[in-house]
């Protein structure tokens, strides 16, 4: 594809045909959330309380037989009020916070307010 800046997809995922911007201001949760459980990045949204947490096979067995194997999530949010008081109510939300933190490349626009996505170039375009 020709430019390699952007979230382009190259096969039609999440009802967007071959070539279309994936994420742009316009996509919708519903659109956002397919691709990556498409691309094999997540699982669709469950509610650890009530679901329990997705767990494979090895990790399950694992987590049986006593280890505590990380398993890294990603928090929904209702809006940007919800996200902001748990966020500032879980201060590993806040440490672990290097995609929108200045400090480590995140976006300088963030002000530590809601995730942006840092695009970066495909070496292999």
């Amino acid at each position: 594809m020709g430019s390699s800046l952007g979230v382009y997809y190259d096969s039609h995922c999440c009802g967007l045909e071959k070539g279309k911007q994936v994420i742009s201001d316009e996509t919708s949760f519903d659109q956002w959330i397919t691709f990556g459980i498409e691309k094999g990045w997540c699982g669709p949204p469950v509610c650890e309380t009530h679901d329990g947490v997705p767990m494979s096979p090895d990790e399950e067995l694992e987590f049986d037989e006593g280890s505590d194997p990380c398993l890294h999530i990603v928090r929904l949010f209702h809006d940007k009020v919800h996200q902001s008081q748990t966020t500032e109510n879980h201060s590993p939300s806040q440490w672990r916070n290097h995609y929108t933190d200045v400090r480590f490349g995140g976006a300088p626009d963030a002000g530590g307010d809601a995730p942006h996505l840092r695009l970066l170039e495909n070496p292999d375009n």
